[in-house]
């Protein structure tokens, strides 16, 4: 009896003892070969997602500069207006943009002193191969990305090349291999930083379990199972929580990058607009004072009036990149609705588009930046009209506003083609179209979107009634007070027939 007595805890001390340290030996194992395994998906991860935001940027360029010159704009200028939008970054950046001509002369660069040099002499390893080659020779290739070599042969730079059609220039797009680097480091530390206390707690919970085991047999086996599923569970859980994460964190920064290259380009288009607009302006008001006709004064005015409005969406282009508040003032609902839709009302009736209009009588006043909120109506009516371009027999865009005790609610629909099912959740993305290449930016609905937000309200879309396009969006009533307002004149008939 005293020899079992003391057979039986040494035998249970043996059994943790044994099951800490095969414990142990398996959790470093699976440690160090999982994280090894998931530490290089990271970094392909990273490295592809890097090549991906080249690309994207070097493509966005590439569609700027052939927009430009269908435009109008000769290579001087292109190339004046492309500098002076990079020239702001620094060399110290980690993403950069040049042009480079075929021959190897540097065309636009963020350093003023690198113009004019050659690259001839860059020493390049495309990717996906093991050779060197020169700039001249990888023009000439048919690999888009290289990195680029230093004078010792190690790679500094991942580059992405986009040829420029009509013009004999190359956009190189590069990116810093130390950023890129520095980036999986800090989340390489992030994982082990995590995997080690995971481990170790793998390691205590599992010798626990083990004793449990070792004391309670059968029965203590059974709980011990419900207990490892119930883990096991909560654990695939936290992990698919982790990955929709990460899936969430790779679109907001691509997102961020495609909002940041439109911010400069933006920025430094906008500047070169803002000055003729403003000469426009002047030169209109000037002109309006001189003249005695009443039509010739009403014209001139006119001009005046969508010379400012230029200027307006100019700058409400730049709020979107920069995600700017609103600039709040009072306007009447059906001021606001008529004002946008006289702006497009010829082009309905020069494609035989039938407007109907049906306005609430309250005509609350709305507190808002009715720039904005015109450009929503205005965008709308002119996707649906565009979508209506092909339709044969009757063509009609309905425009109505409703009120509730809390909001407005205008709603804008057509008897067009409407939408697919497979793209009514990403209309109102950024760069998102269903236009032809060349017909559209994509910013259409998210500007709707980002402005509708902005004033606290909502948009939607589903199948109108009509047969088409139907999209809803609410405003939240900041005033009550009734009235017409002036731009009521504007339009006079509830409906413009065809023609």
């Amino acid at each position: 009896m005293f020899s079992q007595g003391v057979r039986e805890p040494l035998k249970a001390t043996k059994l943790t003892a044994i099951t800490f340290i095969a414990l142990t030996i398996v959790s470093i194992l699976i440690g160090a070969i999982g994280g090894a395994i998931l530490l290089n998906r990271v970094r392909q991860s990273y490295h592809d997602l890097e090549i991906e935001t080249n690309q994207r940027q070097g493509d966005r360029v590439a569609m700027l500069f052939e927009y430009l010159a269908n435009d109008g704009m000769g290579e001087k200028e292109i190339l004046s207006l492309f500098q002076k939008t990079i020239a702001s970054t620094s060399g110290t950046m980690n993403r950069f943009i040049c042009i480079i001509s075929d021959e190897g002369e540097v065309l636009c660069h963020p350093s003023d002193a690198a113009l004019g040099n050659s690259a001839k002499n860059m020493v390049l390893n495309p990717l996906g191969t093991k050779k060197r080659t020169d700039y001249s020779s990888w023009v000439r290739s048919e690999y888009d990305e290289a990195y680029l070599l230093s004078a010792d042969g190690k790679p500094y730079d991942l580059i992405h090349r986009v040829p420029v059609q009509n013009f004999s220039w190359q956009i190189l797009v590069h990116t810093r291999l130390n950023a890129i680097e520095g980036q999986v480091h800090q989340i390489q530390r992030t994982i082990i930083m995590g995997l080690v206390p995971m481990l170790a707690a793998f390691v205590l919970v599992g010798t626990f379990v083990a004793r449990i085991i070792g004391r309670r047999y059968e029965a203590a086996i059974e709980e011990s199972n419900r207990e490892l599923e119930a883990h096991v569970t909560d654990r695939t859980r936290e992990l698919s929580r982790t990955v929709e994460e990460l899936q969430q964190t790779r679109s907001a920064l691509v997102l961020n990058e495609k909002m940041a290259l439109l911010g400069q380009l933006v920025a430094g288009i906008a500047h070169e607009i803002n000055n003729p607009l403003g000469a426009i302006s002047i030169h209109a008001q000037t002109l309006e004072e001189d003249l005695k006709d009443e039509e010739d004064q009403a014209a001139v005015r006119t001009i005046n009036q969508s010379a400012q409005r230029c200027s307006h969406l100019v700058t409400n282009l730049l709020a979107f990149a920069r995600n700017s508040p609103p600039r709040r003032e009072g306007h009447t609902t059906n001021e606001i609705i008529n004002t946008a839709l006289a702006f497009c009302a010829a082009d309905l009736r020069q494609h035989s588009i039938s407007l109907r209009k049906n306005l609430t009588d309250s005509n609350p006043v709305l507190e808002v930046d009715r720039i904005q909120i015109e450009q929503v109506i205005l965008n709308l009516v002119t996707n649906a009209a565009q979508a209506l371009s092909a339709r044969d027999g009757e063509r009609v865009v309905s425009v109505s506003s409703e009120t509730d005790e809390s909001h407005v609610v205008v709603t804008v629909e057509d008897n067009g083609p409407g939408l697919s099912q497979d793209i009514e959740e990403s209309i109102f993305e950024p760069f998102h179209t269903t236009k032809e290449e060349g017909s559209g930016t994509g910013l259409g609905l998210s500007l709707c979107r980002r402005f509708i937000e902005h004033h606290g309200g909502s948009i939607s879309y589903e199948a109108s009634d009509l047969g088409g396009a139907k999209f809803q969006f609410n405003l939240p009533k900041e005033n009550a007070n009734g009235g017409n307002g002036h731009a009521d004149a504007l339009f006079g008939e509830e409906r413009i027939e065809k023609g």
